[in-house]
């Protein structure tokens, strides 16, 4: 829960735009190369959920169900996707009509 709410504080508070999409794509490519150019927070945010990720997958090993922290990946890359599209309308000062905003918060809330 911990991780979720950093997340989300990156997202709405800290990140430049430009750090965020930067952000957004070292988490769709699940690789901790290229992560110099981050902030500091950025970085240790980024190894550490990486770090998370890893130790459910071994716990999951364990039981025989690795295969579901590949879903739980990609769910959760779905929600990073979110959060930069409501980023975006923030920078960018864009109001989104309710359509918009609904296909983006149900994602970005977790649902």
């Amino acid at each position: 829960m911990l991780l979720l709410d950093t997340w989300d504080d990156i997202y709405d508070a800290y990140g430049t735009l430009e750090e965020l999409k930067h952000f957004k794509k070292a988490i769709e490519r699940w690789d901790i190369n290229n992560i110099d150019h981050f902030p500091e927070y950025m970085k240790l945010f980024y190894v550490a959920l990486l770090d998370v990720y890893k130790e459910i997958e071994e716990d999951m090993v364990k039981d025989g169900y690795q295969y579901w922290v590949h879903y739980a990946i990609e769910v959760m890359k779905n929600q990073v996707k979110a959060y930069f599209v409501e980023a975006k309308w923030f920078h960018e000062r864009h109001i989104p009509t309710i359509e918009e905003y609904m296909g983006v918060a149900l994602l970005s809330s977790g649902l």
